[in-house]
């Protein structure tokens, strides 16, 4: 949603990812360019370019790769929650850059949120399983893990 969202607001939207694996997706939702973390040539490439980078990865990683993407005064804002305390050194500060974090927005910003996907357009990427599906969707996420754009969601009144 991340990506449809800041492309809705009239944003440039780079999407990042470990791999090219979700490069097609990302530029489906919105995206303008994608960049390959295991490509080093697009990390290089695209080196201090960035004034903003949401990092919604929900566990523990080296953000020092993200780091070297900000611009100068750019922002680093992590979203998804890792447990072991950040690592990184002061020069990967530098030039100056920003670290944050971001929780959920609360019951005002999520009405404002919502308001917003229905004036634009923009819903989340989801397929709509039974319960009689869920041993086979447990199993296709347990074999590929999230790496799906697509997320499952429960029809609870459609199930028997």
């Amino acid at each position: 949603m991340g990506i449809k969202l800041a492309s809705a607001m009239g944003n440039s939207v780079t999407a990042i990812s470990s791999s090219n694996r979700k490069r097609e997706a990302a530029l489906k939702k919105g995206a303008e360019n994608f960049i390959a973390m295991s490509e080093p040539d697009a990390v290089m490439k695209n080196m201090m370019s960035h004034d903003l980078i949401l990092d919604t990865v929900p566990v523990d990683h080296d953000i020092k790769p993200y780091l070297s993407l900000l611009a100068p005064g750019g922002t680093l804002v992590l979203i998804g929650a890792g447990g072991k305390p950040l690592q990184f050194n002061f020069v990967d500060l530098l030039p100056p850059k920003n670290i944050t974090a971001s929780g959920v927005g609360g019951v005002a910003t999520t009405k404002h949120m919502i308001q917003f996907c229905f004036e634009n357009n923009v819903y989340p990427d989801i397929e709509l399983i039974t319960a009689d599906k869920l041993n086979e969707t447990w199993a296709v996420l347990q074999k590929e893990g999230n790496s799906s754009s697509i997320r499952y969601v429960l029809d609870i009144k459609g199930s028997k």
